[in-house]
């Protein structure tokens, strides 16, 4: 159930352009790995321009353990998804 749930909430954040371009990691043809290759070319050509940056990791797999359901579930329908699945993902709180 939860697949087809994804499925269909990407589908809609796909068609209506909600997800950042820069979005990596749970989209289709987008892994973490091909978001590290990406970052690593823009990395190498600011370095053999001669400048410099600065980089900082953060871990957000405890964040997702702490979101309000409330509150996920407003922000899901702001992004417009509505109707049975979102009475359906507000049911899993009960």
């Amino acid at each position: 159930m939860e697949k087809l749930i994804r499925a269909e909430i990407m589908i809609h954040l796909d068609t209506n352009a909600i997800l950042s371009d820069n979005q990596y990691s749970f989209r289709f043809k987008r892994s973490t790995t091909l978001q590290l290759l990406r970052l690593l070319d823009q990395w190498t050509e600011i370095i053999e321009n001669g400048d410099c940056f600065d980089v900082m990791y953060m871990e957000f797999s405890k964040a997702f353990d702490t979101v309000s359901h409330q509150r996920l579930i407003r922000k899901l329908a702001a992004y417009g998804i509505n109707g049975k699945l979102l009475r359906w993902i507000d049911f899993l709180s009960n």
